[in-house]
């Protein structure tokens, strides 16, 4: 039995249209919209052709139904000059994360998500106020994708095929997901993980990339 889901899934992790993963598969189009939406199952070799055009193994199609990460609760970093099918592989890869995060989860324990609640604050008093709460003082922060994984942040990389995405934030449940791309410069790495831990933590303000671009200077992370 396959699970629509997974097929959509798939789909999108490769960044492809229904009528492109169709000419990949030699699948009609129609057979492919009615297997996602449910209304069909694909017979053996059609799933079989279906998996050589993903490049996935054939049994991750019948697995358990798989809820992807909120599209509307995603907190871009270059959303609006990233092309759709790159921000929709990137929250389905995303999605097989926190996946994976969740089998972690069952057989260990990871520090619980120790964010502040800031409501809508200033620039200027919000960093002191993860500093007093996070405890590196005035002293530049440390390595940032460690400390916010000390404090429940789980943050994971995405994938080469996402880096234009350069990162994203996203609440699921009440833990706080952080997905950076591999970006090359050491300068640009410091940015998007700054820019992300902003949009974790102050991810109800309305103009987050604004406030962020200004508590820059205040927050002193270092590489």
């Amino acid at each position: 039995m396959v699970t629509p889901t997974r097929l959509t899934l798939a789909r999108r992790r490769r960044g492809l249209t229904l009528a492109e993963l169709s000419d990949r598969a030699g699948v009609s189009l129609q057979s492919l919209s009615n297997h996602e939406t449910g209304r069909t199952g694909p017979r053996p070799a059609t799933v079989r052709r279906i998996a050589d055009a993903l490049g996935f193994p054939e049994g991750f199609f019948s697995g358990p139904e798989i809820d992807e990460l909120p599209a509307e609760g995603i907190s871009w970093r270059a959303r609006t000059k990233t092309p759709s099918c790159v921000l929709n592989s990137a929250r389905a890869a995303g999605t097989l994360a926190a996946q994976l995060y969740d089998w972690i989860d069952e057989r260990f324990r990871l520090p619980e998500p120790d964010l502040p609640s800031l409501g809508k604050p200033d620039p200027e008093t919000a960093p002191e106020t993860v500093r007093t709460r996070w405890g590196p003082g005035h002293a530049p922060a440390p390595n940032m994708v460690h400390l916010l994984e000390t404090h429940g942040v789980r943050v994971f990389s995405l994938p080469p095929d996402s880096l234009e995405a350069d990162a994203f934030a996203v609440w699921r449940g009440r833990v706080p997901f952080v997905f950076l791309a591999r970006v090359r410069s050491s300068r640009a790495k410091d940015y998007v993980r700054d820019f992300s831990t902003a949009l974790a933590l102050w991810r109800r303000e309305p103009s987050v990339r604004d406030f962020f671009d200004r508590a820059h200077t205040e927050l002193g992370i270092a590489s």
